[in-house]
Protein backbone atom coordinates (compact mmCIF):
# COMPACT_ATOMS: atom_id res chain seq x y z
CA UNK A 1 0.00 0.00 0.00
CA UNK A 2 1.50 3.25 -1.02
CA UNK A 3 0.59 5.56 1.98
CA UNK A 4 2.82 8.72 1.03
CA UNK A 5 2.26 8.25 -2.56
CA UNK A 6 -1.67 8.05 -2.35
CA UNK A 7 -2.21 11.43 -2.05
CA UNK A 8 -0.23 12.47 -5.13
CA UNK A 9 -1.90 10.28 -7.11
CA UNK A 10 -5.53 11.07 -5.95
CA UNK A 11 -4.97 14.78 -6.14
CA UNK A 12 -4.64 14.35 -10.05
CA UNK A 13 -7.36 11.55 -9.96
CA UNK A 14 -10.07 13.59 -8.41
CA UNK A 15 -8.75 16.40 -10.96
CA UNK A 16 -9.62 14.10 -13.58
CA UNK A 17 -12.54 12.89 -12.00
CA UNK A 18 -14.08 16.27 -12.43
CA UNK A 19 -13.06 17.36 -15.68
CA UNK A 20 -12.68 14.23 -17.47
CA UNK A 21 -16.74 13.89 -18.27
CA UNK A 22 -16.43 12.62 -21.13
CA UNK A 23 -15.36 9.38 -19.27
CA UNK A 24 -18.83 9.52 -18.13
CA UNK A 25 -21.12 6.60 -18.97
CA UNK A 26 -25.13 7.67 -19.77
CA UNK A 27 -27.08 6.11 -17.31
CA UNK A 28 -30.80 6.03 -18.40
CA UNK A 29 -34.02 6.63 -16.20
CA UNK A 30 -34.80 3.23 -14.98
CA UNK A 31 -38.36 4.26 -14.79
CA UNK A 32 -38.37 3.73 -18.89
CA UNK A 33 -38.98 0.81 -20.44
CA UNK A 34 -37.01 1.94 -23.51
CA UNK A 35 -34.58 3.10 -21.03
CA UNK A 36 -34.04 -0.42 -19.49
CA UNK A 37 -33.05 -2.08 -22.76
CA UNK A 38 -28.91 -2.04 -23.47
CA UNK A 39 -28.18 -2.30 -26.91
CA UNK A 40 -25.16 -5.20 -27.48
CA UNK A 41 -23.20 -6.53 -30.19
CA UNK A 42 -24.29 -10.43 -31.62
CA UNK A 43 -20.86 -10.72 -32.39
CA UNK A 44 -17.25 -8.70 -31.86
CA UNK A 45 -15.43 -10.59 -34.63
CA UNK A 46 -16.65 -11.64 -38.49
CA UNK A 47 -14.42 -13.00 -41.13
CA UNK A 48 -15.31 -11.95 -44.84
CA UNK A 49 -13.85 -13.00 -48.63
CA UNK A 50 -13.28 -9.70 -50.83
CA UNK A 51 -16.36 -8.83 -52.33
CA UNK A 52 -18.75 -10.10 -49.46
CA UNK A 53 -20.97 -8.32 -47.01
CA UNK A 54 -22.49 -8.79 -43.59
CA UNK A 55 -24.56 -6.98 -41.14
CA UNK A 56 -23.60 -6.22 -38.20
CA UNK A 57 -26.25 -7.39 -35.82
CA UNK A 58 -27.19 -5.64 -32.30
CA UNK A 59 -29.86 -7.03 -29.59
CA UNK A 60 -31.50 -4.76 -26.68
CA UNK A 61 -32.18 -1.79 -29.82
CA UNK A 62 -34.03 1.25 -28.68
CA UNK A 63 -36.79 2.10 -30.98
CA UNK A 64 -35.94 5.81 -31.05
CA UNK A 65 -31.73 5.66 -30.71
CA UNK A 66 -29.78 5.81 -33.79
CA UNK A 67 -26.95 3.31 -34.53
CA UNK A 68 -23.81 4.58 -35.96
CA UNK A 69 -21.19 2.79 -37.68
CA UNK A 70 -17.26 4.37 -38.48
CA UNK A 71 -14.54 1.75 -40.41
CA UNK A 72 -11.01 2.10 -38.89
CA UNK A 73 -9.78 1.82 -42.70
CA UNK A 74 -10.45 1.58 -46.19
CA UNK A 75 -10.39 -2.27 -46.20
CA UNK A 76 -14.11 -2.28 -45.46
CA UNK A 77 -16.97 -0.13 -46.35
CA UNK A 78 -19.68 0.09 -44.03
CA UNK A 79 -23.43 1.48 -44.72
CA UNK A 80 -25.45 3.43 -42.28
CA UNK A 81 -27.14 0.56 -41.98
CA UNK A 82 -24.38 -1.45 -40.35
CA UNK A 83 -23.70 -3.75 -43.83
CA UNK A 84 -19.86 -4.33 -43.90
CA UNK A 85 -18.11 -4.70 -47.40
CA UNK A 86 -15.04 -6.76 -47.62
CA UNK A 87 -12.77 -4.42 -49.93
CA UNK A 88 -9.29 -5.21 -49.55
CA UNK A 89 -7.41 -8.40 -47.66
CA UNK A 90 -6.40 -6.94 -44.08
CA UNK A 91 -8.13 -6.26 -41.17
CA UNK A 92 -10.40 -3.76 -40.04
CA UNK A 93 -12.40 -2.16 -37.10
CA UNK A 94 -15.91 -0.74 -36.67
CA UNK A 95 -16.58 1.42 -34.02
CA UNK A 96 -20.08 1.11 -32.94
CA UNK A 97 -22.24 3.78 -31.39
CA UNK A 98 -25.53 4.58 -29.98
CA UNK A 99 -27.27 8.19 -30.18
CA UNK A 100 -30.47 8.17 -27.92
CA UNK A 101 -31.78 11.48 -26.37
CA UNK A 102 -28.83 13.83 -27.71
CA UNK A 103 -26.54 11.78 -25.79
CA UNK A 104 -24.04 9.46 -27.79
CA UNK A 105 -22.76 5.89 -25.97
CA UNK A 106 -20.15 3.25 -27.35
CA UNK A 107 -21.85 0.03 -27.55
CA UNK A 108 -18.24 -1.39 -28.51
CA UNK A 109 -16.26 -2.57 -31.67
CA UNK A 110 -16.42 -5.08 -34.17
CA UNK A 111 -12.83 -6.71 -35.73
CA UNK A 112 -13.66 -7.22 -39.21
CA UNK A 113 -10.81 -9.65 -41.22
CA UNK A 114 -10.70 -9.89 -44.76
CA UNK A 115 -9.73 -12.17 -46.86
CA UNK A 116 -9.02 -12.69 -50.73
CA UNK A 117 -11.10 -14.63 -52.46
CA UNK A 118 -10.91 -17.94 -53.12
CA UNK A 119 -10.00 -19.11 -56.43
CA UNK A 120 -11.56 -21.67 -58.07
CA UNK A 121 -9.26 -24.49 -59.76
CA UNK A 122 -10.98 -26.43 -62.26
CA UNK A 123 -9.07 -29.33 -63.10
CA UNK A 124 -7.23 -29.98 -66.24
CA UNK A 125 -7.83 -32.58 -69.06
CA UNK A 126 -5.75 -35.65 -68.99
CA UNK A 127 -2.90 -34.79 -71.91
CA UNK A 128 -3.09 -36.70 -74.85
CA UNK A 129 0.71 -38.68 -75.53
CA UNK A 130 2.36 -36.44 -78.66
CA UNK A 131 2.93 -38.07 -81.78
CA UNK A 132 6.63 -38.47 -82.47
CA UNK A 133 7.69 -38.05 -86.11
CA UNK A 134 10.49 -39.62 -87.30
CA UNK A 135 13.63 -37.14 -88.51
CA UNK A 136 13.93 -36.92 -92.09
CA UNK A 137 15.60 -40.24 -93.36
CA UNK A 138 15.00 -42.48 -90.09
CA UNK A 139 11.63 -44.76 -89.97
CA UNK A 140 9.20 -42.96 -88.43
CA UNK A 141 9.06 -44.51 -84.07
CA UNK A 142 5.14 -44.38 -84.20
CA UNK A 143 3.39 -47.72 -83.15
CA UNK A 144 2.15 -48.92 -86.49
CA UNK A 145 -1.35 -48.80 -87.10
CA UNK A 146 -2.31 -52.59 -87.43
CA UNK A 147 -0.65 -54.21 -83.71
CA UNK A 148 -3.13 -54.40 -81.37
CA UNK A 149 -3.30 -51.65 -79.12
CA UNK A 150 -3.60 -51.82 -75.26
CA UNK A 151 -6.54 -49.83 -73.89
CA UNK A 152 -5.14 -47.66 -71.19
CA UNK A 153 -7.06 -47.60 -67.64
CA UNK A 154 -8.49 -44.60 -66.97
CA UNK A 155 -6.54 -41.94 -65.49
CA UNK A 156 -7.94 -39.53 -62.82
CA UNK A 157 -7.92 -35.95 -63.26
CA UNK A 158 -5.41 -34.00 -62.11
CA UNK A 159 -5.71 -31.60 -58.60
CA UNK A 160 -4.03 -28.45 -57.63
CA UNK A 161 -2.54 -29.80 -54.02
CA UNK A 162 -2.79 -27.63 -51.25
CA UNK A 163 -1.53 -27.72 -47.90
CA UNK A 164 -2.76 -29.88 -45.26
CA UNK A 165 -5.03 -27.76 -42.85
CA UNK A 166 -3.48 -27.94 -39.16
CA UNK A 167 -6.65 -28.59 -36.62
CA UNK A 168 -5.95 -26.58 -34.02
CA UNK A 169 -7.08 -27.83 -30.16
CA UNK A 170 -10.58 -26.50 -29.64
CA UNK A 171 -10.57 -24.81 -26.51
CA UNK A 172 -12.54 -26.12 -23.54
CA UNK A 173 -15.85 -24.64 -22.88
CA UNK A 174 -16.39 -22.24 -20.34
CA UNK A 175 -17.98 -23.12 -16.61
CA UNK A 176 -21.57 -23.67 -17.34
CA UNK A 177 -22.29 -23.15 -13.66
CA UNK A 178 -20.71 -19.75 -13.40
CA UNK A 179 -22.21 -16.71 -12.63
CA UNK A 180 -23.87 -14.90 -15.62
CA UNK A 181 -23.39 -11.44 -14.75
CA UNK A 182 -19.60 -12.21 -13.67
CA UNK A 183 -19.57 -13.79 -17.06
CA UNK A 184 -20.86 -10.73 -18.60
CA UNK A 185 -18.69 -8.38 -16.45
CA UNK A 186 -15.04 -10.59 -17.70
CA UNK A 187 -16.17 -10.57 -21.29
CA UNK A 188 -16.98 -6.80 -21.47
CA UNK A 189 -13.29 -6.37 -21.03
CA UNK A 190 -12.39 -7.20 -24.50
CA UNK A 191 -11.59 -4.20 -26.02
CA UNK A 192 -10.07 -5.73 -29.25
CA UNK A 193 -8.13 -9.37 -30.08
CA UNK A 194 -6.22 -6.89 -32.60
CA UNK A 195 -4.07 -9.43 -34.97
CA UNK A 196 -4.11 -13.00 -33.15
CA UNK A 197 -0.91 -14.97 -34.58
CA UNK A 198 1.55 -14.38 -32.06
CA UNK A 199 -0.51 -15.44 -29.09
CA UNK A 200 -1.99 -18.43 -31.30
CA UNK A 201 1.52 -18.97 -31.52
CA UNK A 202 2.52 -18.75 -27.64
CA UNK A 203 -0.54 -21.00 -26.90
CA UNK A 204 0.29 -23.20 -29.29
CA UNK A 205 4.01 -23.65 -28.07
CA UNK A 206 2.52 -24.13 -24.49
CA UNK A 207 1.00 -27.18 -25.58
CA UNK A 208 3.04 -28.22 -27.04
CA UNK A 209 5.47 -29.09 -24.38
CA UNK A 210 7.65 -25.45 -25.30
CA UNK A 211 8.91 -23.63 -22.75
CA UNK A 212 6.48 -20.26 -22.85
CA UNK A 213 7.70 -16.93 -21.13
CA UNK A 214 5.15 -14.14 -20.14
CA UNK A 215 6.38 -10.35 -18.88
CA UNK A 216 4.23 -7.94 -17.28
CA UNK A 217 5.64 -4.30 -17.23
CA UNK A 218 3.41 -1.29 -15.42
CA UNK A 219 2.54 0.42 -12.62
CA UNK A 220 1.59 -0.61 -9.20
CA UNK A 221 -1.86 -2.19 -10.36
CA UNK A 222 0.67 -4.97 -12.04
CA UNK A 223 3.11 -4.64 -9.22
CA UNK A 224 -0.14 -6.12 -6.66
CA UNK A 225 0.01 -2.96 -4.27
CA UNK A 226 -2.87 -4.36 -2.25
CA UNK A 227 -2.90 -7.59 -3.22
CA UNK A 228 -2.38 -10.02 -0.24
CA UNK A 229 -0.34 -12.30 -0.30
CA UNK A 230 1.18 -10.50 -3.54
CA UNK A 231 0.77 -14.10 -5.16
CA UNK A 232 -2.88 -12.86 -5.45
CA UNK A 233 -2.06 -10.37 -7.93
CA UNK A 234 -3.85 -9.99 -11.34
CA UNK A 235 -0.45 -10.93 -12.77
CA UNK A 236 0.42 -13.66 -10.97
CA UNK A 237 -3.15 -15.57 -11.33
CA UNK A 238 -3.32 -14.85 -14.90
CA UNK A 239 0.05 -16.31 -15.95
CA UNK A 240 -1.09 -19.55 -13.52
CA UNK A 241 -3.85 -19.80 -15.02
CA UNK A 242 -2.60 -19.62 -18.82
CA UNK A 243 -0.01 -22.51 -17.51
CA UNK A 244 -3.10 -24.32 -15.94
CA UNK A 245 -5.36 -24.11 -19.56
CA UNK A 246 -2.28 -24.27 -21.78
CA UNK A 247 1.32 -25.72 -20.60
CA UNK A 248 1.60 -29.25 -19.83
CA UNK A 249 1.98 -30.74 -16.01
CA UNK A 250 0.42 -27.83 -14.76
CA UNK A 251 2.01 -25.37 -16.53
CA UNK A 252 5.57 -26.20 -15.71
CA UNK A 253 6.80 -24.85 -19.37
CA UNK A 254 5.25 -21.36 -18.69
CA UNK A 255 7.24 -18.81 -17.15
CA UNK A 256 6.52 -15.20 -16.20
CA UNK A 257 8.18 -12.24 -14.53
CA UNK A 258 6.43 -9.42 -13.00
CA UNK A 259 8.34 -6.02 -13.68
CA UNK A 260 5.33 -3.82 -12.30
CA UNK A 261 6.61 -0.83 -9.98
CA UNK A 262 4.95 1.48 -7.18
CA UNK A 263 4.39 5.17 -9.02
CA UNK A 264 6.33 4.74 -12.42
CA UNK A 265 5.11 5.62 -15.70
CA UNK A 266 6.22 3.99 -19.40
CA UNK A 267 9.29 6.49 -19.65
CA UNK A 268 10.92 4.40 -16.72
CA UNK A 269 9.37 1.06 -18.31
CA UNK A 270 11.39 1.48 -21.61
CA UNK A 271 14.72 2.36 -19.30
CA UNK A 272 14.49 -0.51 -17.57
CA UNK A 273 12.75 -3.25 -19.79
CA UNK A 274 16.19 -4.80 -20.80
CA UNK A 275 16.97 -5.41 -17.18
CA UNK A 276 13.89 -6.05 -15.89
CA UNK A 277 12.04 -8.54 -18.70
CA UNK A 278 14.62 -9.79 -21.11
CA UNK A 279 17.27 -10.23 -18.60
CA UNK A 280 15.33 -12.08 -16.16
CA UNK A 281 13.67 -14.24 -18.13
CA UNK A 282 16.64 -14.76 -20.43
CA UNK A 283 15.42 -13.72 -23.60
CA UNK A 284 12.24 -11.58 -25.06
CA UNK A 285 9.11 -12.56 -23.50
CA UNK A 286 6.34 -14.31 -25.95
CA UNK A 287 3.60 -12.39 -24.71
CA UNK A 288 4.03 -8.91 -22.98
CA UNK A 289 1.44 -7.36 -20.99
CA UNK A 290 1.85 -3.13 -20.96
CA UNK A 291 -0.26 -1.71 -17.99
CA UNK A 292 0.42 2.19 -17.48
CA UNK A 293 -2.15 3.81 -18.73
CA UNK A 294 -3.36 4.98 -15.35
CA UNK A 295 0.55 5.92 -14.49
CA UNK A 296 1.24 8.16 -17.47
CA UNK A 297 -1.09 11.12 -16.75
CA UNK A 298 1.38 14.21 -17.31
CA UNK A 299 4.37 11.60 -18.34
CA UNK A 300 7.33 13.32 -19.29
CA UNK A 301 8.13 12.02 -22.81
CA UNK A 302 3.63 12.51 -23.87
CA UNK A 303 3.31 9.32 -24.78
CA UNK A 304 6.96 8.52 -26.59
CA UNK A 305 8.21 6.08 -24.06
CA UNK A 306 4.58 4.45 -24.42
CA UNK A 307 5.10 3.65 -28.08
CA UNK A 308 8.43 2.78 -27.37
CA UNK A 309 7.62 -0.41 -25.07
CA UNK A 310 5.48 -1.75 -27.56
CA UNK A 311 7.86 -1.30 -30.85
CA UNK A 312 10.57 -2.96 -28.59
CA UNK A 313 8.01 -5.70 -27.72
CA UNK A 314 7.08 -5.99 -31.61
CA UNK A 315 10.73 -5.98 -32.49
CA UNK A 316 11.42 -8.45 -30.51
CA UNK A 317 8.92 -11.04 -31.86
CA UNK A 318 6.63 -10.51 -28.70
CA UNK A 319 2.82 -11.18 -28.81
CA UNK A 320 2.11 -7.39 -27.12
CA UNK A 321 -1.08 -6.78 -25.24
CA UNK A 322 -2.31 -3.85 -23.37
CA UNK A 323 -4.09 -3.76 -20.30
CA UNK A 324 -6.25 -0.68 -19.50
CA UNK A 325 -6.69 -0.48 -15.52
CA UNK A 326 -9.03 2.09 -13.73
CA UNK A 327 -9.08 4.28 -10.67
CA UNK A 328 -12.19 4.66 -8.80
CA UNK A 329 -14.43 7.15 -10.53
CA UNK A 330 -18.20 7.60 -10.26
CA UNK A 331 -21.39 5.69 -10.56
CA UNK A 332 -21.29 6.09 -13.88
CA UNK A 333 -17.74 5.33 -14.81
CA UNK A 334 -14.04 4.74 -13.74
CA UNK A 335 -11.44 6.89 -14.23
CA UNK A 336 -9.53 5.82 -16.74
CA UNK A 337 -7.08 8.16 -16.98
CA UNK A 338 -5.11 7.61 -20.26
CA UNK A 339 -6.88 4.96 -21.85
CA UNK A 340 -8.71 6.94 -24.56
CA UNK A 341 -5.32 8.49 -25.58
CA UNK A 342 -3.60 4.87 -25.51
CA UNK A 343 -6.05 2.81 -27.24
CA UNK A 344 -5.27 4.86 -30.87
CA UNK A 345 -1.43 2.89 -30.45
CA UNK A 346 -3.40 -0.37 -30.07
CA UNK A 347 -5.62 0.81 -33.25
CA UNK A 348 -2.12 1.59 -34.82
CA UNK A 349 -0.63 -1.60 -34.30
CA UNK A 350 -3.35 -4.05 -34.28
CA UNK A 351 -2.83 -5.24 -30.98
CA UNK A 352 -5.48 -7.41 -28.16
CA UNK A 353 -5.94 -4.50 -25.43
CA UNK A 354 -8.24 -5.27 -22.35
CA UNK A 355 -10.15 -2.38 -20.56
CA UNK A 356 -11.28 -2.90 -16.75
CA UNK A 357 -13.34 0.12 -17.51
CA UNK A 358 -15.33 -1.62 -20.13
CA UNK A 359 -15.60 -4.31 -17.72
CA UNK A 360 -17.13 -2.74 -14.88
CA UNK A 361 -19.16 0.29 -16.05
CA UNK A 362 -22.58 -1.29 -16.06
CA UNK A 363 -22.02 -2.64 -12.33
CA UNK A 364 -20.40 0.50 -10.98
CA UNK A 365 -23.94 1.53 -9.64
CA UNK A 366 -24.52 -1.76 -7.99
CA UNK A 367 -24.24 -1.26 -3.75
CA UNK A 368 -21.50 -2.30 -2.72
CA UNK A 369 -19.53 -3.00 -5.92
CA UNK A 370 -16.58 -0.20 -5.55
CA UNK A 371 -15.74 -1.51 -2.14
CA UNK A 372 -15.52 -4.99 -3.43
CA UNK A 373 -13.47 -4.00 -6.70
CA UNK A 374 -11.08 -1.37 -4.62
CA UNK A 375 -8.69 -1.35 -2.04
CA UNK A 376 -9.50 1.70 0.40
CA UNK A 377 -7.25 3.55 -1.34
CA UNK A 378 -9.97 3.61 -4.31
CA UNK A 379 -6.57 3.00 -6.71
CA UNK A 380 -5.49 -0.15 -6.42
CA UNK A 381 -7.67 -3.86 -6.63
CA UNK A 382 -8.54 -5.85 -3.75
CA UNK A 383 -8.13 -9.57 -3.98
CA UNK A 384 -11.30 -9.73 -5.58
CA UNK A 385 -10.54 -7.09 -8.05
CA UNK A 386 -7.25 -8.92 -8.99
CA UNK A 387 -9.16 -12.18 -9.54
CA UNK A 388 -11.22 -10.27 -12.08
CA UNK A 389 -8.28 -8.39 -13.53
CA UNK A 390 -6.77 -11.83 -14.02
CA UNK A 391 -10.10 -13.42 -15.53
CA UNK A 392 -10.51 -10.70 -18.03
CA UNK A 393 -6.85 -11.43 -19.02
CA UNK A 394 -7.65 -14.94 -19.94
CA UNK A 395 -11.43 -13.90 -21.62
CA UNK A 396 -9.14 -12.43 -23.85
CA UNK A 397 -6.70 -14.88 -24.53
CA UNK A 398 -9.48 -17.42 -24.61
CA UNK A 399 -11.15 -15.26 -27.27
CA UNK A 400 -8.20 -15.38 -29.45
CA UNK A 401 -7.96 -19.39 -28.94
CA UNK A 402 -11.48 -19.60 -30.49
CA UNK A 403 -10.57 -17.03 -33.42
CA UNK A 404 -9.62 -18.47 -36.50
CA UNK A 405 -5.78 -18.15 -36.78
CA UNK A 406 -4.57 -15.22 -38.80
CA UNK A 407 -1.26 -14.30 -40.54
CA UNK A 408 0.83 -12.10 -38.48
CA UNK A 409 0.82 -8.59 -39.31
CA UNK A 410 4.26 -7.08 -38.15
CA UNK A 411 7.54 -7.91 -39.75
CA UNK A 412 9.76 -7.74 -36.88
CA UNK A 413 12.60 -7.09 -38.62
CA UNK A 414 10.83 -3.96 -40.54
CA UNK A 415 8.31 -2.47 -37.73
CA UNK A 416 5.36 0.09 -39.65
CA UNK A 417 5.83 4.16 -39.02
CA UNK A 418 5.08 4.90 -35.74
CA UNK A 419 1.74 6.59 -34.52
CA UNK A 420 4.13 9.50 -33.48
CA UNK A 421 7.55 8.06 -32.41
CA UNK A 422 9.89 5.38 -32.52
CA UNK A 423 12.75 7.78 -30.56
CA UNK A 424 12.74 5.64 -27.42
CA UNK A 425 12.53 1.57 -28.93
CA UNK A 426 15.98 0.92 -29.12
CA UNK A 427 16.63 2.62 -25.67
CA UNK A 428 20.21 2.06 -23.58
CA UNK A 429 20.68 1.58 -19.70
CA UNK A 430 23.79 3.08 -17.71
CA UNK A 431 23.57 1.65 -14.15
CA UNK A 432 25.82 1.94 -11.66
CA UNK A 433 27.61 -1.15 -12.34
CA UNK A 434 27.18 -0.98 -16.08
CA UNK A 435 30.70 -1.00 -18.35
CA UNK A 436 29.97 1.76 -20.20
CA UNK A 437 33.32 0.82 -22.53
CA UNK A 438 31.42 -1.85 -24.24
CA UNK A 439 28.81 1.15 -25.35
CA UNK A 440 29.52 2.08 -28.36
CA UNK A 441 27.72 5.52 -28.44
CA UNK A 442 29.21 6.31 -24.95
CA UNK A 443 32.56 7.71 -25.49
CA UNK A 444 33.36 8.31 -21.57
CA UNK A 445 31.69 8.33 -18.42
CA UNK A 446 32.61 9.61 -14.91
CA UNK A 447 30.89 8.88 -11.72
CA UNK A 448 32.36 11.63 -10.07
CA UNK A 449 31.16 11.99 -6.29
CA UNK A 450 28.08 10.20 -7.08
CA UNK A 451 29.87 6.97 -6.19
CA UNK A 452 28.07 6.05 -2.91
CA UNK A 453 24.99 3.82 -3.39
CA UNK A 454 21.67 4.86 -1.52
CA UNK A 455 20.44 1.70 0.37
CA UNK A 456 16.81 3.49 0.87
CA UNK A 457 15.29 2.72 -2.41
CA UNK A 458 12.34 1.22 -4.02
CA UNK A 459 11.51 -2.39 -2.50
CA UNK A 460 9.53 -4.24 -4.70
CA UNK A 461 5.86 -5.83 -3.17
CA UNK A 462 6.90 -8.89 -5.05
CA UNK A 463 10.38 -10.74 -5.33
CA UNK A 464 10.83 -10.94 -1.97
CA UNK A 465 10.74 -7.43 -1.71
CA UNK A 466 13.85 -6.81 -3.33
CA UNK A 467 15.73 -3.45 -4.20
CA UNK A 468 14.46 -2.25 -7.32
CA UNK A 469 17.69 -0.29 -7.42
CA UNK A 470 20.48 -2.33 -5.57
CA UNK A 471 23.19 -0.34 -7.47
CA UNK A 472 22.62 3.64 -8.31
CA UNK A 473 24.89 6.79 -8.56
CA UNK A 474 24.99 8.64 -4.96
CA UNK A 475 26.04 11.88 -4.01
CA UNK A 476 26.41 11.45 0.08
CA UNK A 477 26.60 14.43 1.87
CA UNK A 478 30.53 14.25 2.90
CA UNK A 479 31.45 13.22 -1.21
CA UNK A 480 32.90 15.97 -2.53
CA UNK A 481 31.43 18.43 -5.55
CA UNK A 482 32.48 16.75 -8.48
CA UNK A 483 29.45 15.34 -10.93
CA UNK A 484 28.61 13.16 -12.92
CA UNK A 485 30.61 13.61 -16.67
CA UNK A 486 29.70 11.55 -19.97
CA UNK A 487 30.09 11.90 -23.63
CA UNK A 488 27.17 10.06 -25.11
CA UNK A 489 26.35 10.46 -28.73
CA UNK A 490 22.61 10.22 -28.91
CA UNK A 491 19.16 11.88 -29.44
CA UNK A 492 17.44 11.99 -26.08
CA UNK A 493 18.53 11.13 -22.58
CA UNK A 494 16.00 10.43 -19.88
CA UNK A 495 17.64 10.51 -15.75
CA UNK A 496 16.25 8.12 -13.18
CA UNK A 497 15.98 10.07 -9.78
CA UNK A 498 14.48 9.47 -6.56
CA UNK A 499 12.25 12.07 -4.40
CA UNK A 500 12.78 11.55 -0.83
CA UNK A 501 10.93 12.81 2.51
CA UNK A 502 14.49 13.23 3.94
CA UNK A 503 15.50 16.52 4.56
CA UNK A 504 18.54 15.78 4.15
CA UNK A 505 18.14 15.73 0.36
CA UNK A 506 19.13 18.63 -2.31
CA UNK A 507 19.06 19.46 -5.75
CA UNK A 508 20.79 18.75 -8.91
CA UNK A 509 21.15 20.08 -11.91
CA UNK A 510 21.21 18.72 -15.64
CA UNK A 511 23.84 20.43 -18.21
CA UNK A 512 24.15 19.40 -21.73
CA UNK A 513 26.72 20.91 -24.18
CA UNK A 514 28.02 24.12 -21.56
CA UNK A 515 24.37 24.87 -20.89
CA UNK A 516 22.38 24.46 -17.83
CA UNK A 517 19.02 22.47 -19.26
CA UNK A 518 17.01 21.27 -16.12
CA UNK A 519 17.09 21.86 -12.21
CA UNK A 520 16.45 17.83 -10.60
CA UNK A 521 14.70 17.30 -7.27
CA UNK A 522 15.43 14.80 -3.94
CA UNK A 523 13.36 16.14 -2.02
CA UNK A 524 9.59 16.38 -1.66
CA UNK A 525 7.86 16.50 1.75
CA UNK A 526 5.26 13.62 0.25
CA UNK A 527 8.50 11.61 -1.27
CA UNK A 528 8.22 8.27 -0.49
CA UNK A 529 11.55 6.56 -2.52
CA UNK A 530 9.93 6.12 -5.65
CA UNK A 531 11.85 5.88 -8.81
CA UNK A 532 11.30 9.48 -10.77
CA UNK A 533 12.05 9.77 -14.49
CA UNK A 534 12.84 13.00 -16.31
CA UNK A 535 13.22 13.92 -19.71
CA UNK A 536 16.75 15.54 -20.22
CA UNK A 537 16.36 15.90 -24.05
CA UNK A 538 15.21 14.70 -27.30
CA UNK A 539 16.37 15.66 -30.81
CA UNK A 540 15.46 14.58 -33.82
CA UNK A 541 18.84 12.73 -34.75
CA UNK A 542 22.04 11.63 -32.58
CA UNK A 543 24.78 13.69 -31.95
CA UNK A 544 27.98 13.67 -29.87
CA UNK A 545 26.85 15.62 -25.98
CA UNK A 546 28.95 16.59 -23.41
CA UNK A 547 26.22 15.88 -20.18
CA UNK A 548 27.05 16.37 -16.27
CA UNK A 549 24.76 16.12 -13.94
CA UNK A 550 26.30 17.73 -10.17
CA UNK A 551 25.03 19.52 -6.97
CA UNK A 552 23.17 22.96 -7.21
CA UNK A 553 25.14 25.26 -5.42
CA UNK A 554 24.43 25.66 -2.22
CA UNK A 555 23.81 22.15 -2.04
CA UNK A 556 27.33 20.62 -2.30
CA UNK A 557 26.83 19.21 1.15
CA UNK A 558 23.41 17.25 0.45
CA UNK A 559 22.45 13.63 -0.44
CA UNK A 560 21.60 13.41 -4.06
CA UNK A 561 20.55 9.95 -6.21
CA UNK A 562 20.66 9.08 -9.63
CA UNK A 563 19.40 5.77 -10.32
CA UNK A 564 19.86 5.32 -13.71
CA UNK A 565 20.24 6.69 -17.12
CA UNK A 566 18.62 5.83 -20.34
CA UNK A 567 19.64 6.82 -24.06
CA UNK A 568 19.43 6.69 -27.69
Amino acid sequence: MLTKSGKRIVSFGLALAVTGSCFAGILSDPASTQAAKKAKLKTKSMTLEVGKKKTIGLTGKKSKAKYTFQASNKKIKVSKKGVVTAVKKGTAKVKVKEVYKKKTKSIGTVKVTVKDKRKQTAAPAVPTAPVVTAAPGQPSTQAPQNQPSVQPTAQPPLVTLTPPVVTEVPEPTDDPDEDPVYKQTRENSVLSTGNNARIKKAIAKARAGEEVNIGYIGGSITEGAAADPNENCYASLSAKAFGERYGVNGGENVHFVNAGMSGTPSSLGIVRYERDIVGKLGKAPDILFIEFAVNDYGECTNGGAYEGLIRRGLKSGSAVVLIFSIFKGSKTDSNRVMESSYIPYGEHYDLPMVSMGDAVKERLSEDGFTDWYYASDGMHPTNDGHKLMADCVMTLIKTIGRETAEEDNIDSANLPAPKKTDAFTDMKTIWADTDTTTLSEVESFDKGNFDGTDPAVWKYHHSGKASAFPVNFMHKATSGAAGIKAVINCKNLIIITKYTSSKSAGAAELWVDGKKVKNLTGYKSDGWDQAVPELGFSEDTAAKHEIEIKMAEGDEGKDFTVLALGYN
